[in-house]
């Protein structure tokens, strides 16, 4: 019992930093080109008006408006995978 909750407590404290870590794994030669990007965003729903690629912490992160509405999607560079979308 004991055990696991020192496992508990050092995967809690372990959380804040993991979460400031940089998405980026690969060398830039590997991460994906702005037209895969914009093809994963129209795969996901998004109609693009407006498109912006930028490097933010690591990540791929595409600035566009949809509908009126600002977006932010960050993508884990190399993979596509989806790290965070936020809207406002």
């Amino acid at each position: 019992m004991r055990t696991m909750l020192y496992a508990s407590l050092l995967t809690l404290a372990a959380a804040p930093a993991l979460a400031g870590m940089p998405c980026g794994s690969g060398a830039g030669g590997d991460w994906m080109r702005r037209e895969a990007v914009e093809r994963l965003v129209q795969e996901i729903g998004y109609d693009i008006e407006e498109f912006m690629l930028v490097v933010e912490d690591g990540c791929l992160e595409a600035r566009l408006i949809h509908e009126g509405a600002r977006i932010e999607i960050r993508f884990e560079p190399v993979t596509g995978e989806i790290m965070q979308i936020k809207q406002g």
